[in-house]
């Protein structure tokens, strides 16, 4: 497979092709989308790894791109200008925003945030499934499933009423989940959706606290995110 990658990628024009042809060989290798259904427990992990050693072409060629730096398990990125290397970001992280497979798009969204450090490029952009990642990631809603329908903005304005309302607080919260509802707070800033804002700045000052320094929660971060919201 990994040779059938090589040779198709030489076909195709440089870095969005790199996002075309590595999705074609995720989905040929769990055809039956398998690497959905969590539900499957073993099977579904095992397909899932098949899938991510495809994005890996994709994701460690972005990460040269972010980060300026050739990571082995890419393709190579020849010497650019920064307009020539900014450039080449847009395009590919464009392409790969185009992409309708769910799984790929939260392990993209992981890797940008998480390894790139940087989020503003997916706030910026018209990301699908950005605002069920966040919520799902930051422990506002349950993890689910990456194919769950549900509306995610009725879910998220569901859960964060029911945290200030109803006493169903979220939490603990690691400061990783924290973090990822704060950028879920910016780009629902970022929509005018400011009530919505609100209610998540709401419930994360209310969370529940946990053991460890992880888990905690001190006053100042309460009245912080209450004074946001």
């Amino acid at each position: 497979a990994n040779a059938l990658l090589a040779v198709l990628l030489a076909l195709t024009p440089p870095l969005q092709g790199i996002v075309t042809v590595s999705l074609a060989v995720a989905a040929a290798r769990d055809p039956e989308g398998k690497a959905l259904r969590a539900e499957l427990g073993a099977t579904c992990e095992l397909a899932r790894g098949e899938r991510r050693s495809a994005y890996n072409y994709i994701l460690q060629t972005l990460g040269s791109l972010f980060l300026d730096n050739i990571s082995s398990g890419g393709v190579d990125v020849p010497p650019l200008t920064s307009t020539e290397r900014a450039e080449a970001k847009s395009a590919m992280l464009k392409a790969a925003l185009t992409s309708t497979d769910k799984f790929f798009l939260d392990e993209l969204y992981g890797f940008v945030i998480s390894n790139c450090k940087a989020a503003d490029e997916l706030l910026s952009r018209d990301a699908p499934g950005l605002e069920s990642y966040l919520s799902r990631e930051g422990g506002l809603v349950p993890p689910g499933s990456v194919t769950d329908p549900a509306d995610p903005a009725t879910a998220i304005v569901t859960a964060a009423a029911a945290a200030l309302n109803a006493g169903v607080l979220i939490g603990p919260l690691t400061k990783a989940q924290v973090a990822m509802l704060e950028l879920l707070c910016s780009m629902l800033v970022r929509k005018g959706r400011f009530l919505d804002a609100a209610l998540v700045y709401g419930a994360l000052g209310c969370r529940r606290s946990g053991p460890g320094a992880d888990l905690s929660v001190s006053l100042d971060s309460r009245v912080a995110a209450m004074q946001v919201g």
